[in-house]
C-alpha cells in the first residue's frame, strides 16, 4: 500500500528516513479517524488536557525510520505524518514499529517500556506520562486522555 502525506506520496527526508510502513500508516489512520470521530468540544477538552505536541521517530529494520505527530496543543488537534507545521514538539517518543502498536493496542504500558529501553523519550516528562491515555483515547479503548 503507497503512504501518501497530504494526498501525494511521501518522499523520504533524509538517508536514514523512509516511506511509512503500511502498519504505521494504518496505525495513524486509526489515530486519526478516532480523533475526527469525537465531538468538537470533546477534541477541544483533550486538548487542554495535553496541552502539547508529540511526536512519535518510528524505527523500522535496517536503522530506517519514519515520523508523525499528534498535535493536541492548540484548536480540536490534529494528527499527520512527518512533523507537525505549527511548532516543535513538546515531547519525542523513539520507539519500534512493533513496540508502537503494542502501545496503541494496550498490550504494552508505557512506562513499563521506558523502563526497559523499548521507549525512548525527549522533552516534556509530564507530558510523557500521559502517553498510555493518549494511545488508549486514540485507539477507541477509552474516551478520555
Amino acid at each position: 500500500a503507497e503512504v501518501t502525506e497530504g494526498g501525494r506520496p511521501k518522499e523520504a527526508s533524509s538517508a536514514g528516513e523512509e516511506k511509512v510502513s503500511a502498519k504505521t500508516a494504518d496505525l495513524v489512520k486509526g489515530f486519526q479517524q478516532a480523533l475526527a470521530s469525537l465531538p468538537k468540544e470533546q477534541r477541544k477538552q483533550q486538548v487542554e488536557r495535553v496541552r502539547g505536541i508529540l511526536q512519535f521517530v518510528v524505527k523500522h529494520s535496517g536503522g530506517r525510520t519514519a515520523s508523525f505527530f499528534i498535535d493536541l496543543k492548540q484548536g480540536e488537534g490534529s494528527i499527520g505524518l512527518g512533523t507537525s507545521a505549527s511548532s516543535p514538539a513538546d515531547l519525542t517518543i523513539s520507539v519500534g514499529e512493533d513496540d508502537l502498536i503494542q502501545l496503541a493496542k494496550g498490550r504494552l504500558n508505557g512506562q513499563q517500556a521506558f523502563l526497559k529501553g523499548l521507549v525512548k523519550v525527549k522533552g516534556n516528562m509530564a507530558m510523557a506520562m500521559k502517553l498510555d491515555g493518549i494511545m488508549r483515547a486514540l485507539s477507541g479503548q477509552s474516551s478520555k486522555l
